[in-house]
């Protein structure tokens, strides 16, 4: 497979991934509380007593400690991958195809 084959595919793989998951589901599978009413909640980056972690529908923010990102961001925040491609990984194993 040429590198150019390569990155198309991964950038298929990676669009497709986006359009079907949330970063509410993401959350939810590695078992975090749900964000309340305005789509904010404790960040799980830094400890603090009042929510300043803003769920995006495809990423989020923390206006506490300044990380943000999409999906992928965020799985390596939370620990459950190490990389774009390990959180790819993830993401298909625990969202499957539609």
């Amino acid at each position: 497979m040429t590198r150019r084959a390569y990155t198309s595919t991964r950038r298929d793989q990676t669009s497709s991934i986006t359009e079907r998951v949330t970063a509410r589901d993401v959350l939810s599978l590695a078992g975090f509380a749900e964000p309340n009413r305005n789509d904010m909640m404790r960040c799980p980056v830094h400890a603090e007593k009042t929510a300043s972690f803003h769920v995006l529908e495809r990423g989020f923010r923390c206006f506490g400690c300044g990380a943000h990102g999409g999906l992928f961001a965020l799985c390596i925040v939370l620990d459950i991958a190490r990389d774009h491609s390990s959180a790819a990984r993830w993401l298909e194993e625990n969202i499957g195809h539609e």
